[in-house]
Parts: C-alpha cells; sequence; structure tokens
C-alpha cells in the first residue's frame, strides 16, 4: 500500500501542477520560464503535502478526517504561498491573490479522496485475504475430520474381512493385506498435501475400491479410464475418494442387484458416475460433497458439478494444471 501510495503521489503531483499554473500561461499572464518555475515549485510543494498526508495518518490513523484535512491544509496553502510570491510575476493582479488559497484547499480535498480510497480498498483487500484464509481453515479442519471418520469405520469392516480371509484364503489375505498398507499410508501422508496428481488419487481409490470389491466379490460393477493426459494434471487431495465412499455410503446393493458406477475423464475433467439405487428413508447429509465444493471454490474459484436424477448421480470435477 506504502509502495502504491508513494507512486501515486509521484504521477499526481506534476498533473495538477500543470492544471493549476496552465490558466495563467494560456492567458498570457505570466511568460513560459515564470510558468515553467512555478509547476516544479508547485509540483514540489504538492509532493510534500502528500507526505504531510502519510506522516498524518502514520501518526494518526484514527485521527477524525476534518481535523486531518484542516491541519494538512494550513501547511498546503504556506508552502504554495511561499512557492507562488517567490516570483511576484504569477500574481500580477491583485484579484488573483486568492488564486493559491482556492486551489490549495481543493488540492488538499483531492490528496485526501484519493488517499483514502486507496487505504480504504487495501484495508478491503487485506479483510478478504483474511476471511479467505479462515474459509481455508475452516475447510482444511473439515478435511481432517472427514479423515478421522474415514479410518476408524473403514478399519472396523476391512480388518473383520480380513480375519475371514487368514481363515479361508491365506493368498488372498496377503495381497489384500498390501492393499489395506497402502491405503493407510495415503491417509497418514495426504492430510499435509493440498493437490495431488490424478494418478496418485487414481491409485488411493484403485485400493479403495479393491478392499471393497474383495469384501463385497460380486456385489460390485465398475470401470475406470481415465486418459493418460491428465494423469499429471492435480485435483484436491481425497476428492475422488470422498465421492466413491458416497457411492457406497449412500446406496444398498446386492449381488442380485449389483452397485455400478464409473470414473472416467472427458477432456481436462473426471466424471464420477454412479446408479442410484439409495434404500429407503436414507438421510443424506451432504458433508463430504459440501466440504469439497468448498474447497474447489477456493482452490480455483469453481465448484463441482452435481446431476442427479431418479436414476443415477453423477458429480464432474475439474483437474488443475500447477
Amino acid at each position: 500500500m506504502k509502495k502504491r501510495l508513494h507512486i501515486t503521489a509521484i504521477l499526481t503531483s506534476p498533473i495538477i501542477a500543470l492544471y493549476g499554473v496552465s490558466p495563467f500561461y494560456i492567458f498570457e499572464k505570466i511568460d513560459l520560464a515564470s510558468s515553467l518555475f512555478i509547476v516544479v515549485g508547485t509540483t514540489i510543494s504538492v509532493y510534500i503535502v502528500w507526505l504531510i498526508h502519510f506522516l498524518f495518518e502514520r501518526i494518526f490513523p484514527n485521527q477524525n478526517k476534518i481535523v486531518r484535512f484542516f491541519a494538512t491544509y494550513a501547511v498546503n496553502i504556506s508552502l504554495r504561498l511561499i512557492f507562488v510570491f517567490a516570483n511576484p510575476s504569477y500574481l500580477s493582479a491583485d484579484k488573483y491573490h486568492a488564486f493559491p488559497i482556492i486551489t490549495s484547499l481543493v488540492l488538499n480535498a483531492i490528496i485526501m479522496i484519493i488517499m483514502d480510497s486507496i487505504i480504504k480498498e487495501f484495508k478491503n483487500a487485506e479483510v478478504e485475504s483474511q476471511l479467505q484464509e479462515l474459509k481455508f481453515q475452516n475447510v482444511e479442519s473439515q478435511k481432517q475430520v472427514l479423515m478421522q471418520q474415514l479410518q476408524p469405520h473403514f478399519l472396523f469392516n476391512t480388518l473383520s474381512t480380513l480375519k475371514s480371509l487368514i481363515k479361508d484364503n491365506p493368498s488372498l489375505a496377503e495381497a489384500y493385506t498390501v492393499k489395506l498398507s497402502d491405503f493407510l499410508r495415503y491417509t497418514i501422508v495426504s492430510p499435509n498435501q493440498q493437490l495431488v496428481t490424478v494418478e496418485k488419487e487414481i491409485q488411493f481409490v484403485n485400493d479403495y475400491i479393491g478392499l471393497q470389491n474383495v469384501r463385497f466379490e460380486n456385489a460390485l460393477e465398475f470401470t475406470i479410464k481415465i486418459s493418460d493426459e491428465i494423469l499429471n494434471r492435480k485435483v484436491p487431495v481425497l476428492s475422488l475418494q470422498i465421492l466413491v465412499e458416497n457411492i457406497f455410503k449412500h446406496n444398498q446393493f446386492t449381488e442380485r442387484k449389483p452397485l455400478r458406477f464409473s470414473i472416467s475423464s472427458f477432456n481436462d475433467d473426471i466424471i464420477v458416475w454412479n446408479e442410484k439405487s439409495a434404500p429407503p428413508f436414507t438421510v443424506k447429509g451432504n458433508t463430504g460433497l459440501s466440504n469439497l465444493n468448498a474447497r474447489y471454490l477456493l482452490i480455483c474459484n469453481k465448484g463441482i458439478d452435481i446431476m442427479e436424477s431418479n436414476t443415477e448421480f453423477k458429480v464432474t470435477l475439474s483437474t488443475i494444471n500447477s
């Protein structure tokens, strides 16, 4: 803000000086040499007035604007009179003696208006930045809560499945344990990240679906088709995981009526689709979707796209090139 105020002061000072002196030169009240002398002097005086305003604002930031206006005006008019009367030809007629007093009054008002508008703009930007930071912190805390909810709930089911596999199918239990290990490692590391590559997120979701597939066996029908061109693009961490987890959470399925869903890409977007088979009297909190949408808005100023009908549910996520 200080830099912008000083640049504004430097740029406006000669402009204001030229505007104030030009009528006297145009109407031949003063010659060119006198005009140049007064322009230089007025430019210096205008810039000094700017500096005085800076000083008052720094020392008395909460001072009444009227008090600041007349205090700076007193200094302003004193400086203007010194520079003006240093060249008597500037006031060759008595009727022009009031000119510096009037112009100083207008000048002081203009500088105050410009300066206060710049200060207000920067303060508004600072407040907006703080609000965005608070929103970001709130979203991050919600992400941590989602992680804390995911692990105990998921671990209970996966460990129960693992217990059965160890007895009935040791080789499958070993592969299941590896997937579970990879899944848990990602959940530990990922909360420290804001964005991850599509490739990493797909690998994580693959592990999650693989664990669920062992548990539900033939009750799942799914496809994952992601273009190689977008694997290095990025998405908010756990974004696909939240969507896939919601599919399992909010739908009822059996081997006779399997859960059908897909993860695919279109241009730079990722589409998560599922066939709806919600159990009766289901109450949706939509916490995960609201959280994901808020994170997308903060990161790329664009929310997620949700399309829902009686038979299907689809969410489209934009990938980020960073």
